[in-house]
């Protein structure tokens, strides 16, 4: 966890996927240098023949470089 999502943030990513069986979104993570990255991640919930969810199933795509040039964007704009 990189420390910028609080608590609500993780309560309603994973409300949404005991609802929905899905959620995406971007989430800034961590590396294990410490390095602070965007992410665009999509995590889908695997039911099993018992219509029970088994396990969680993510990917996700850095995208660290589009969300500094977005933050530039806005800067530069007001």
């Amino acid at each position: 966890q990189s420390g910028r999502h609080d608590r609500h943030f993780y309560q309603r990513m994973w409300a949404s996927l005991s609802a929905k069986s899905y959620w995406h979104g971007v989430i800034w993570n961590k590396r294990k240098n410490g390095n602070i990255y965007a992410e665009w991640l999509s995590i889908a919930a695997v039911i099993g023949p018992d219509r029970e969810i088994s396990h969680f199933v993510g990917t996700f795509s850095e995208i660290t470089d589009n969300q500094e040039a977005e933050a530039e964007i806005h800067r530069l704009a007001y």
